[in-house]
C-alpha cells in the first residue's frame, strides 16, 4: 500500500511504503455480497432482483472458500420490519457468511 504524506512546512512530499499486517492482507481478502430490500419490499441480490424463497440458494452461489464472506443488508427504511427479519433469517441460515447491516450516517 502506498501512501502519500505531505508536509506542509516545507511543501516538500514524502513517499513511504508502509509494512502490511496479516490482518491488513485478512481484510483485503473480504468477499461482499449485497442484499437490498427496497421500500416496495422487492429484494435485489448484487442488483438483480431475487425471490424470498431462492435467497438462501442464490447467496450460497456466491461463497467463495477461503475468503471471509460477508453479507451486507441494506434495507429501506419503511420496509415493514417482519419483512426484514424474514430475510434476516434466510441470511442467518447459511454457513460461512458474516451478516452486516449497512447505515448511513446522518
Amino acid at each position: 500500500m502506498l501512501w502519500l504524506l505531505t508536509i506542509f512546512r516545507s511543501g516538500k512530499s514524502v513517499i513511504v511504503n508502509f509494512p502490511m499486517s496479516e490482518r491488513a492482507r485478512q481484510t483485503q481478502q473480504i468477499n461482499k455480497i449485497f442484499v437490498t430490500v427496497e421500500a416496495d419490499s422487492d429484494i435485489l441480490l448484487q442488483g438483480q432482483p431475487v425471490e424470498l424463497e431462492h435467497l438462501k440458494s442464490s447467496v450460497e452461489s456466491l461463497i467463495r472458500n477461503k475468503q471471509e464472506n460477508l453479507v451486507i443488508l441494506r434495507v429501506d427504511k419503511t420496509v415493514n420490519y417482519v419483512h426484514v427479519m424474514e430475510v434476516l433469517e434466510r441470511l442467518r441460515q447459511i454457513e460461512g457468511v458474516k451478516v452486516g447491516l449497512a447505515t448511513v450516517d446522518k
